[in-house]
């Protein structure tokens, strides 16, 4: 194996983190590519005299307009004379498409990992005051049933649902299974209540209740208890105490579920 790293391997490797960081860091480079044309094209054109037939000498801050106006648009380039203008004001233009078919290109693929994150139902909800349900089985349909009545009075009443499904799937349930929900919001994201990562999701610090839903497995209470301690000793926990309704199913597990959640669960 070769040790050597040679000057292009560098500049490969610099392009390769960029183009790995995401939408924003490939438009600031686009950004400071269009700006190093605009630039040359503007200082080429004010110290060289070049100009339209007819015209006097360009500024450095008149030069740098028309080479800006030649990348945006590149109609205006037929109405350009002299040899030496038209042949800087092609380079511009030649730039400036280069630029802007690659800045539609990264828009478009930003806007659509954008969309599909979004899907992936991994964004932090914003809300307080609401009720978190983490779990999902058969009865959160009820239970979003009787929420949405109790709400009722309340001014910006909001549910919120993590649970390991696909976040689209969760929204067509709840929409076919409970109908209209009233004042009450339903969001639902994906994540497993297990892991505390997942947890800042729902927003559980500004909760005003949480409900934890039995999963269908054999070791269903086992999990529930896990999910209580997660809450209970996230490193973010708020001060004041949680206010947690655990649904078990082996009534010989609540002694140990009080002992975990003390006073925050029922």
């Amino acid at each position: 194996m070769n040790g050597r790293v040679r000057w292009s391997d560098r500049v490969r490797y610099a392009v390769d983190n960029t183009f790995s960081r995401g939408t924003a860091p490939l438009i600031v480079w686009l950004a400071a590519l269009s700006l190093i044309v605009v630039l040359l094209a503007a200082l080429l054109l004010s110290l060289t005299g070049t100009a339209r037939e007819g015209e006097g000498r360009l500024g450095l801050v008149e030069a740098a307009w028309r080479s800006l106006m030649r990348m945006l648009d590149a109609v205006t380039l037929g109405g350009d004379t002299g040899w030496g203008f038209r042949l800087i004001m092609l380079a511009v233009t030649l730039g400036g498409v280069f630029v802007i078919s690659t800045l539609i290109g990264v828009l478009t693929s930003g806007v659509e990992g954008k969309l599909e994150e979004l899907r992936k139902g991994r964004s932090r909800v914003v809300e307080s005051g609401h009720t978190a349900i983490l779990g999902r089985n058969e009865q959160v349909f009820t239970i979003i049933s009787e929420l949405a009545i109790a709400n009722e009075n309340q001014r910006r009443p909001c549910i919120v649902i993590l649970g390991d499904h696909d976040e689209v799937d969760m929204e067509d349930q709840a929409r076919q299974k409970v109908g209209d929900t009233g004042r009450t919001c339903v969001v639902c994201r994906t994540g497993s209540p297990m892991e505390m990562a997942n947890l800042s999701i729902a927003s559980l610090n500004a909760a005003r209740s949480i409900i934890l839903l039995s999963p269908d497995s054999e070791d269903a209470d086992c999990e529930v208890i896990k999910i209580i301690l997660a809450i209970t000793n996230h490193p973010e926990c708020r001060k004041e105490l949680y206010h947690i309704v655990a649904e078990l199913r082996d009534v010989r597990n609540t002694e140990v579920a009080s002992v975990v959640g003390r006073d925050e669960v029922e």
